[in-house]
């Protein structure tokens, strides 16, 4: 009886093992998707973080186009200034009239002799 006993008592070990094997099997495929939710979470906020950097970039590149613009906008001014005008003016030995006459054609082309 002694052998019969051990022989059944091997049997329900195994057969133990076997059932805890199949107890395990949900905690394995929840651990699995809770492993490929965390990589893809990680890859989510990786890829967010590097839009994160190009967004500052960007945002740099803005406010230096910005600063070149007010820069332009302000050169415009200074040379269409009045006094820059007669300074070049001056330079190029321009000098101011007293009269203007302007000359009315009656044909689209105007010769002068």
């Amino acid at each position: 009886m002694a052998g019969y006993y051990q022989l059944t008592n091997r049997k329900n070990n195994v057969k133990m093992k076997s059932e805890e094997k199949r107890k395990m099997i949900p905690l394995v495929i929840a651990l699995s998707l809770t492993g490929i939710v965390f990589v893809f979470y990680l890859i989510q906020m990786n890829n967010l973080v590097a839009k994160g950097y190009e967004l500052n970039d960007c945002r740099s590149l803005i406010n230096g186009l910005e600063e070149t613009r007010h820069d332009l906008h302000l050169k415009v001014a200074e040379l269409n200034s009045p006094q820059y005008l007669v300074s070049l003016a001056e330079k190029y030995g321009l000098v101011a009239v007293d009269s203007v006459t302007h000359l009315k054609a009656k044909k689209e082309f105007v010769s002068v002799r």
